[in-house]
């Protein structure tokens, strides 16, 4: 998984398949989910530390300016995690070479791979098809919920911060 999020060679579903065949359904997820967020982590780190100085030299200044990633850094991961239109890889460069600081990255690489590879792994298990059982219905609620708050969090505070207002928990 780590290579995977260095370097997108292999289909992310091809590698969560066999940590599942391999590990079980709970603990390939598991596996999958941690081994990608340390490599998604890596690849953030040594694309910031190793390619933003280098790339910001060749980048026109006029992109440079451009601070609507930064200002949006969890929402442009989760979002690039959940609905994977771009390799994971892509995904940790882009962000380590922008503004995107690392918590919001971090953040959004553990939700956003949370619930995708778990979308993923009910899918490998094939329990999409059969009748599922009340824990894993509980867990995916749960999880859709906390995705609601989170959502209904960001969206709450951006509409304070554009009236000027402040949160009653100081923010």
């Amino acid at each position: 998984m780590v290579v995977q999020n260095l370097f997108t060679i292999i289909p992310l579903i091809l590698v969560i398949s066999v940590n599942i065949s391999l590990f079980g359904f709970v603990n390939g997820y598991l596996w999958s989910w941690v081994s990608s967020v340390i490599g998604g982590i890596l690849a953030f780190l040594m694309a910031r530390y190793w390619f933003q100085d280098l790339l910001l030299k060749h980048l026109n200044p006029k992109y440079q300016k451009w601070t609507k990633v930064e200002n949006k850094g969890f929402l442009f991961v989760f979002l690039g995690r959940v609905f994977p239109f771009a390799p994971t890889s892509l995904i940790n460069i882009a962000a380590g070479v922008s503004a995107v600081p690392l918590r919001p990255f971090i953040i959004g690489t553990i939700t956003g791979n949370m619930i995708f590879f778990f979308a993923i792994s009910l899918i490998v298990k094939g329990l999409w098809s059969v009748q599922l059982e009340n824990n894993i219905l509980l867990i995916l609620g749960a999880v859709i919920v906390i995705l609601a708050l989170i959502l209904w969090r960001i969206r709450s505070k951006r509409i304070k911060r554009t009236r000027g207002e402040t949160s009653e928990f100081g923010g």
